[in-house]
C-alpha cells in the first residue's frame, strides 16, 4: 500500500484516539474533582425527582444522538462502492467516522457533566459506557476492511 494511504489510515486512527482520550481525560478530571471537593450540586440541594428527570432527559438525548450518528455513518458508508479507489473510500470513511464518533463522544461529555454536577454514579457509569462504545468503533483493520468493502491485504501494514 502506498505511504500516503498508510498515513491517511494512521490519521483516521489518531483522530479517533483523540476523541477517546478527550472523553477519558474529562472523566478522570471530574472523578478527581468530585473526590476532592464533591459535586457542585449536593444531594440535599435537589430532590430525587428532579435529578431523575434530568437523568431521563440526558439518556433520551444521548440515545437519539448515538442512534442518529450510527445511522448517518451507515448512510454515508453505504455510498462507498467496491470499485472505488481506496483513497476515495478513506475520505468518505473519515467523514463518516468523525460524525459517528462525535455523536458518541457528546453523550460521554454530557454524562460526565451530570456526574460533575450531581455526583450520581449512574452518570459516571453511562459516561464510561459511552467511552467503551467509542473504543468498540475504533478503526482496527478488520473494521476498516468490513466498512470500506476493500480487501484486507491492501490495508495490511
Amino acid at each position: 500500500m502506498e505511504e500516503n494511504l498508510k498515513a491517511e489510515i494512521r490519521a483516521i486512527r489518531i483522530v479517533h484516539i483523540g476523541l477517546i482520550a478527550g472523553a477519558v481525560f474529562f472523566i478522570l478530571i471530574t472523578l478527581f474533582m468530585n473526590k476532592t471537593v464533591g459535586a457542585f450540586i449536593g444531594e440535599n440541594d435537589i430532590d430525587l425527582d428532579k435529578r431523575s428527570l434530568i437523568l431521563l432527559v440526558v439518556n433520551i438525548l444521548s440515545l437519539v444522538s448515538i442512534v442518529a450518528g450510527i445511522m448517518m455513518f451507515k448512510k454515508k458508508v453505504n455510498t462507498i462502492s467496491e470499485n472505488q479507489p481506496l483513497s476515495e473510500k478513506l475520505v468518505i470513511f473519515r467523514e463518516a467516522m468523525i460524525v459517528r464518533a462525535a455523536t458518541i463522544e457528546a453523550p460521554a461529555f454530557l454524562f460526565t457533566v451530570g456526574y460533575m454536577l450531581f455526583g450520581c454514579p449512574t452518570f459516571l457509569f453511562e459516561a464510561v459506557v459511552s467511552c467503551l462504545l467509542l473504543i468498540y468503533f475504533y478503526p482496527f483493520n478488520f473494521r476498516l476492511t468490513k466498512e470500506l468493502k476493500h480487501d484486507f491485504t491492501d490495508l495490511d501494514g
